[in-house]
């Protein structure tokens, strides 16, 4: 008998998931979430059962979550064996959990498991994208005729940001910038949200 032979002091049956295959007789030790046993005549897999009798007549039935297998040892007298981690079958399967993510600051997100296709707009102080517009429009090749009807759209807009009349100068913007939309990116997406 091997040294791990002499701690599995108490006999247990195996039974199948599927309720097929019973075995009795199997020495082995319960613990806490643990059963462990030298018998590897049986296959453990996942939902199996283990049982133990316990000297009031009742019985235990521990549910197989990881068979955690372990392989022979000769060199320190321990032969292969099961160390299964389970539960109770009156536990329930796992306790739930909740994961609460607080994000914050400018373009915060939480990506799990999925690609992030969105795209990067910060804040700008409303003045401050009117001048993001004409640094992008200067560092452009837009004609000089568009460009000047574009700079004309911006100052526009910015004297009517606030007003009520602040929608039908960005749409005049939108109209004269539409061929070269490009040159401005996300920008767009931020004059949208003055609206």
């Amino acid at each position: 008998m091997s040294m791990l032979g002499e701690a599995l002091n108490e006999t247990l049956s195996f039974v199948k998931a599927d309720g097929t295959n019973r075995k009795d007789g199997i020495k082995g030790l319960v613990t806490s979430g643990k059963v462990m046993t030298e018998d590897t005549s049986i296959q453990v897999e996942p939902n199996d059962r283990f049982l133990r009798e316990i000297g009031n007549g009742l019985v235990e039935e521990y549910i197989v979550e990881d068979p955690g297998y372990r392989a022979a040892m000769p060199s320190m007298g321990v032969g292969a064996f099961y160390n299964s981690k389970v539960r109770r079958s009156d536990a329930p399967p796992a306790s739930p959990s909740t994961i609460i993510n607080n994000v914050q600051g400018a373009n915060a997100r939480v990506n799990i498991n999925s690609v992030d296709n969105s795209q990067n707009l910060a804040a700008v102080a409303d003045d401050g994208i009117f001048d993001l517009l004409r640094e992008k429009l200067s560092e452009s090749d837009v004609p000089k005729p568009d460009q000047a009807s574009i700079q004309t759209a911006i100052d526009d807009m910015q004297q009517a940001q606030g007003t009520p009349d602040f929608k039908e100068k960005y749409q005049g913007f939108v109209a004269v910038a539409a061929n070269h939309a490009s040159v401005f990116g996300t920008l767009l997406a931020g004059l949208a949200m003055l609206l």
